[in-house]
């Protein structure tokens, strides 16, 4: 937990306003210059996003897709034929209106040797992250197979207009987060997806931190991409500023400090800001790294914490990007400080709720929960970043953690 210098849940264009350095000149400047061509780029974005609906619909017109959150669906609605249209359709229409994000050009890095691109393995699992923009669904030009890809998707998101339907046509596995049920048939439905042949022609992606963060390392990988214990496709996304990029600034330090920049999705920036940068910046970097699959050991595809873990210290080892103990928790808790502690430094008091999650359970935690500890701590330490627990010095983290043990012991 030591050695963080930049919190994965806080956003950054605050204290480059607050300084007034050149990030935050150069981003304003970009900003209101963008406005002037901000109907062509909404026009970019929005025209081949409906026509890739309307072909899907078209395309999908006779299929009635199943709903299925608490049963695994055993082979593809969709004829395999049909699908390579669709992916085909929907890819270059989808890589046509990130134009009006400012995304002209992608960089590819395959990190495979030059033997493994020869051979050519594919992984039924495509794991992604960081989580950290409105673009990261770019990462799909890295998919083996052309007939495109499925996942899972919350329930909720069935009903969402439009992305709706991209969804049921890529036949995503559906889950309820609150029916156990539903759970336990997701996990069952990945497995069956990533082993039987009737889905050999679809990758699964799972952008594995389930969350979106500032961009500047790996948070917490969820576990569900990995219990089904089958080899994954490592896919890292790096979104430097065009700022960076022209000054030669592209070192593991700015990952670190910075991110993603201004087009970091943190639970503390207003949605209007995050799509108002990124429908004027001048241009959008964006570098994909591909690594090489990563088989599990008999030990990992035991574990599904474990095998997440070691995947993401490869993929950081590989790619430069640190490695933070955080998940959404964390991100909660930073838009609950900015709102009533704004003075408060999130880092000097992360909850690294990944830990305690692994510690203690999913279901030990809960944004409820989570703020009343805070507040009983920032009564006790009178704003400070740490108290004095019974002759022990705790910081936040500690103090939930000690509050927990509580809890499990009475158990």
């Amino acid at each position: 937990m030591s050695g963080v210098r930049r919190h994965a849940f806080k956003s950054i264009h605050n204290q480059d306003i607050a300084e007034w350095n050149i990030y935050a000149i150069l981003n304003v400047f970009q900003m209101v210059v963008g406005i002037i061509l901000l109907p062509v780029r909404l026009t970019l974005l929005i025209v081949p996003n409906v026509i890739g609906w309307v072909f899907t619909k078209l395309l999908t017109f006779d299929i009635k897709f199943p709903i299925n959150y608490c049963s695994v669906q055993l082979e593809p609605s969709m004829p395999l034929w049909r699908r390579k249209i669709m992916f085909f359709i929907m890819y270059w229409f989808y890589r046509m209106s990130l134009w009006g994000f400012g995304v002209w050009w992608v960089e590819i890095k395959d990190l495979n040797t030059k033997k493994a691109q020869k051979e050519k393995k594919v992984a039924s699992i495509v794991v992604n992250g960081p989580h950290q923009s409105l673009i990261d669904g770019i990462n799909i030009c890295c998919l083996d197979k052309p007939s495109g890809f499925t996942g899972v998707g919350a329930l909720p998101e069935l009903n969402r207009p439009f992305t709706g339907t991209f969804f049921q046509a890529l036949e995503y596995a559906w889950v309820d987060y609150e029916v156990p049920e539903s759970r336990t048939t997701c996990a069952k439905a990945i497995l069956h997806r990533a082993t039987n042949p009737a889905w050999e022609d679809v990758q699964q992606i799972f952008a594995v931190e389930g969350t979106t963060h500032s961009g500047n390392c790996f948070a917490q990988f969820k576990k569900g991409a990995f219990l089904a214990g089958q080899p994954v496709q490592p896919v890292a996304m790096e979104m430097p500023e065009w700022i960076d990029v022209l000054r030669g600034n592209l070192t593991k330090g700015r990952k670190k400090r910075r991110g993603a920049g201004w087009a970091g999705w943190c639970y503390d920036t207003p949605m209007w800001l995050i799509f108002l940068y990124q429908l004027t910046v001048f241009w959008q970097p964006v570098i994909i790294y591909k690594l090489p699959i990563y088989y599990p050991s008999e030990e990992e595809k035991k574990d599904a914490i474990l095998y997440a873990n070691n995947v993401r210290a490869a993929m950081a080892k590989a790619t430069g990007f640190e490695v933070q103990n955080m998940n959404q928790h964390d991100g909660w808790q930073v838009d609950y400080m900015t709102v009533n502690f704004p003075k408060l430094n999130p880092t000097k008091f992360a909850l690294y709720g990944q830990l305690l999650e692994e510690k203690y359970g999913s279901r030990a935690l809960n944004k409820k929960y989570v703020r009343a500890c805070f507040d009983e701590f920032i009564g006790l330490s009178k704003g400070k970043c740490q108290i004095s627990v019974e002759g022990e010095i705790l910081n936040f983290h500690g103090f939930v953690d000690s509050k927990l043990e509580k809890v499990n012991v009475k158990k």
